[in-house]
């Protein structure tokens, strides 16, 4: 709103308070008068009855000193005469000090009166005197407003949607955890969506369901927009011609227009039982610096959605800082449910203009803004620039949501939560835990983050030549932040597109940022980040795929011309530290389509799609291991920032792990229908971490359900680590008196000056650090955790993993987030006595003691470069099979990495079409009667089959080959001991026939 009519409404708030405050004080006064009333006359019925009882007791006593007197004349006579004197003085005193303890209480009545009425008249002067107050200064303030108005900032030009023509994509593909049917059952298997463009209309489908329109709910499909209004402009949806999805968001492009729009299906959280949690987002404020702009706007969408859950649980805080016209305003997505949103990446008045350097695309102006100016001067403008599409080859979104949880098979060398943070105060992580609890994942996975990615041309078709490749700043990829306040514009995945503006420099967030202000802590080296868009490798032709946080780029290299894919994982919250490449797979070139899967397969399409068939392989090998090895891409200690330079090398070795096969309908079938390729489980739920337990042993807790939750009895479990109090903060900017004397009002002062110089952008790092410092020993924060963000208490699951034993996970898969308990890390910890209950709420029995003896993390899903499958047969009859695998050198242990060895295939119905899997092999690799390594580096396991009937036996020998891959999808997977399902690189089988002996 505009400074005029915020002090109108000051001046109106000022009077209604002060009359408001009249009113109260003129109630108080009465009630204290009729509090005076009553009490005197309460007290003046007690004179009375106090002079009855007495009076009553000086005739009881004349009546009893009559009867005693003398019988005998005149000693009657006397003593009558006595007794009649003392009992009429005292009936004559008892009257006297009851009529002037009355009298008392009717004079203090009548002074309270007197008092409360001069009260009142001073509360309705006072009033009168505030009011005429307000008034006044509002004037002042009114005319300061003018003059102040000059400076006031508003959005005159835009230029952020240009004319930009695309190259078609019209299906997409995502697999979202978010359909839950109640707050505790997310999972790491979620529901397959199909998205097709029909006509310039998205429709979606599900394995279960057919083709509609991606519309809200009962509704025609909508479009809104908050380019103009705060409020939203709704309409029909423009005709779209590019779609891509990833997890639980959907993007879309307009025909003829780098104008982008997102939407999501679901709500992406769930509290109490299953109630949705908002979704929010923050972006530009369009009406910043008009007179008819109204905060209300900006804040209806943070109204009525208080929750616990951490990704509303700061609502209160975001409702209070924007409060004044500040330059954002957030927007609740779950009202507006399967509703095409419109992206606004206009960058703010503060941010820095996009770089010009050599080897980019040359920035132009995307928004201008107009200071008024005072009347001398005329008007300012200030103008933005960033990159300018002339088409848009192709589109990505990156979501991680943030119920699951990090491993290796993600990428990302750097994190911005490893950054130095503040000070000596708090280090890396502990700056983020400090906001949102005691918790730790990577960037991105920890707090639910999505990021658009647009490859974009750069210059106008006819300025590209034969050799387009030449040209490196002919081709980029633009990236952005769904919190697009905190990204502000459209930005070069690279590390010189770095600088933001004053506010989001108070804790860097972005690892770009770090990457340029700390690469020292970070050890980056930019002298060894190749980027194949300024390398020359990318060209019209490419394509780009991306999931979670990855991108794969299609291109050629202009040496050697062999079509490559490139990839990297560059976000708001993680990077890689160079592109890394490998080559596409046998009989495939850069007119073929591919794609990435949310469990990091990559997919490759050979011939036309009527008959052909699919290549894939996992993004990262077995291994986790990136080529080059991030470790031989290290900035040594001590050295100097390294230059820019456009003559860096391609990395010589790209990845060399093999390329698999698999026939159009099979790889459909599975890419549908599981959420691990190759891993035919119907729900894989997996943990990253667990705890060593020592349980007395028995049957019935061996045979009890794995999935039973379990509740501590009494408080062992803790969690040490600085995190504000969300729940005393929410109370203290409610205004609660009580609250605010809990922690001092010279505290609570400092908190709102604080909150006050941030939304101003005016807050330091240091302000901000002694401002923590000074909170550490309040209640606004909270140094011992006794139960999790989610659940009263800490819940766990008991599991038995031969050959570790006990082990304890997190029942519920949210907490798989929170740090480890009490004083344990990977390396170290004091072991302490637990016992647990069972149920939620838990039963009283049984009890289960057990001591918890060490903590683990898992980062490694089961990791096996090749495994073999062998039938041993004699006289042409299976009698055993046998798995041979060769793991991949890890960290993890073998006991820890493989738990479980498993075979499945596909089934085909009468029709000969897929139908489901069924497993025709699971067994716990420990418990294998043969064991064996039959040659270096690689382990065997073998199991009796010969008792088996025949037809199973049969099903055996038609999967177990590779002409019984291609038909069935046969495959081999292992699962690790906390859930993680995976697939070996490279797959072969075969059959040997043994010796009769």
């Amino acid at each position: 709103m505009s400074c005029v009519r915020w002090v109108e409404i000051a001046v109106r708030d000022c009077a209604d308070s002060a009359r408001q405050q009249r009113e109260v004080c003129v109630q108080r006064s009465q009630t204290r008068v009729r509090v005076c009333a009553e009490t005197a006359q309460q007290s003046r019925e007690e004179c009375a009855e106090t002079r009855e009882v007495e009076t009553r007791e000086c005739s009881d006593w004349g009546e009893e000193r009559h009867q005693q007197c003398c019988t005998w004349q005149p000693c009657a006579f006397f003593c009558n005469a006595l007794v009649w004197v003392v009992e009429t003085v005292c009936v004559g005193w008892t009257t006297i000090t009851s009529t002037v303890c009355a009298a008392y209480h009717t004079v203090v009545e009548l002074v309270c009166v007197a008092y409360e009425w001069i009260v009142r008249g001073v509360c309705v002067a006072w009033a009168t005197v505030v009011t005429g107050s307000c008034a006044a200064v509002g004037l002042v303030l009114e005319g300061a407003c003018r003059l102040i108005g000059a400076f006031d900032v508003r959005i005159a030009e835009s230029y952020d949607e240009p004319p930009a023509p695309s190259t078609v994509r019209l299906t997409a593909t995502s697999m979202s955890i978010a359909r839950v049917t109640s707050e505790t059952a997310f999972a790491d298997t979620g529901t397959r969506f199909f998205f097709r463009i029909v006509d310039g209309r998205v429709d979606v489908r599900t394995v279960s369901s057919g083709w509609q329109p991606v519309a809200p709910l009962n509704g025609n499909p909508l479009a809104i927009s908050y380019h103009r209004r705060c409020r939203g402009e709704r309409s029909a949806p423009p005709y779209f011609d590019m779609v891509a999805a990833d997890s639980g968001r959907v993007l879309v492009k307009e025909r003829g227009r780098a104008s982008f729009y997102f939407t999501m299906l679901d709500p992406m959280f769930r509290r109490d039982g299953n109630q949705p949690v908002p979704s929010a987002y923050f972006k530009l404020n369009p009406e910043q610096g008009l007179d008819t702009a109204n905060t209300a706007d900006r804040v209806q969408h943070l109204l009525g959605d208080d929750s616990d859950h951490p990704a509303a649980v700061r609502f209160p805080l975001f409702r209070m800082a924007m409060q004044p016209n500040g330059d954002s305003m957030v927007v609740n997505i779950d009202r507006n449910m399967g509703v095409w949103h419109r992206i606004d990446a206009r960058p703010p008045k503060d941010a820095p203009n996009a770089p010009a350097l050599a080897g980019m695309p040359a920035p132009e102006a995307i928004v201008v803004y107009e200071q008024r100016g005072l009347p001398p001067f005329g008007r300012q403008r200030i103008s933005r620039s960033g990159y300018r599409i002339h088409r848009v080859l192709d589109i990505g979104v990156g979501h991680e949501h943030w119920h699951e949880q990090r491993c290796r098979i993600y990428g990302g060398e750097m994190d911005s939560l490893d950054g130095p943070g503040l000070r000596f105060l708090l280090r890396g992580r502990d700056v983020y835990r400090m906001f949102n609890g005691p918790v730790d994942d990577q960037g991105g996975f920890i707090d639910g983050t999505i990021n658009y990615y647009v490859l974009a041309q750069f210059v106008r078709d006819e300025q590209l030549r034969d050799d387009a490749v030449a040209r490196p700043e002919a081709f980029g990829i633009l990236w952005l932040d769904e919190q697009a306040v905190l990204s502000e514009r459209w930005r070069l995945v690279t590390p010189d597109d770095s600088k933001f503006g004053a506010f989001r420099d108070i804790i860097p967030s972005a690892v770009v940022q770090y990457m340029d202000k700390d690469f020292a802590h970070f050890h980056f080296d930019r002298s060894k980040f190749w980027d194949p868009m300024r390398a020359g490798h990318v060209t019209s032709d490419s394509r780009m795929a991306v999931s979670r946080q990855t991108i794969v780029l299609s291109g050629r290299d202009p040496k050697s011309g062999e079509p490559e894919l490139y990839s990297i994982n560059f976000s708001f919250g993680t990077s890689d530290r160079t592109w890394r490449w490998r080559c596409f797979p046998p009989k495939t070139d850069l007119r073929s389509a591919f794609d990435l899967r949310e469990d990091m397969t990559i997919f490759v399409h050979e011939g036309d799609t009527r008959n052909g068939r699919y290549w894939y392989q996992r993004y990262l090998p077995a291994s986790g291991r990136m080529n080059p090895d991030g470790r031989d891409l290290l900035l040594a200690d001590g050295a100097p920032r390294p230059n820019r330079t456009l003559d860096i090398d391609k990395p010589s070795r790209g990845f060399d792990h093999g390329w698999q096969w698999l026939p159009d309908d099979v790889f459909e079938f599975v890419h549908a229908h599981f959420s691990h390729f190759g891993c035919y489980e119907e729900r894989v739920d997996w943990r990253w971490q667990y705890y060593r337990v020592d349980v007395p042993d028995n049957k019935a807790l061996r045979d009890r359900d794995e999935n039973t939750p379990w509740t501590e009895q009494g408080n062992t479990l803790s969690i040490t680590k600085a995190s504000l109090n969300w729940t005393l903060v929410n109370t203290l900017l409610q205004g609660d008196v009580d609250a605010i004397a809990t922690i001092g009002a010279d505290i609570w002062t400092r908190v709102t000056g604080a909150i006050a110089r941030w939304v101003s952008g005016e807050l330091t790092r240091d302000e901000l650090a002694d401002l923590l410092v000074a909170l550490q020993n309040t209640p606004l924060v909270r140094h011992v955790h006794h139960r999790g963000l989610f659940h009263p208490h800490f819940v766990l699951k008991l599991r038995y993993r031969d050959p570790l034993g006990w082990i304890l996970v997190h029942w519920d898969k949210r907490d798989d987030d929170l740090l480890p308990f009490r004083d344990f890390t990977t390396e170290s910890g004091t072991a302490f006595e637990l016992q647990l209950q069972p149920g939620l709420p838990p039963a009283a029995r049984p009890l289960v003691p057990m001591q918890v003896r060490t903590y683990h993390q898992v980062l490694d899903p089961p990791a096996i470069d090749e495994a073999r499958v062998i039938l041993l047969t004699q006289a042409a009859r299976i009698v055993r099979i046998r798995v041979e695998l060769r793991p991949a050198q890890t960290a993890a242990s073998i006991d820890e990495n493989v738990w479980r060895i498993k075979l499945g295939a596909l089934q085909r119905d009468v029709s000969d079409a897929l139908a489901a899997a069924e497993r025709l092999l699971d067994e716990i690799r420990v418990r294998a009667p043969v064991q064996d390594v039959p040659q270096a580096d690689w382990l065997g396991y073998e199991w009796d089959v010969g008792g088996w009937p025949a037809e199973r036996l049969d099903r055996l020998r038609e999967c177990c080959s590779e002409s019984g891959r291609q038909r069935f999808g046969t495959s081999l997977w292992f699962e690790n001991v906390v859930g993680h399902v995976a697939t070996p690189d490279c797959l072969e089988f075969g059959v040997r026939e043994m010796p009769n002996s």
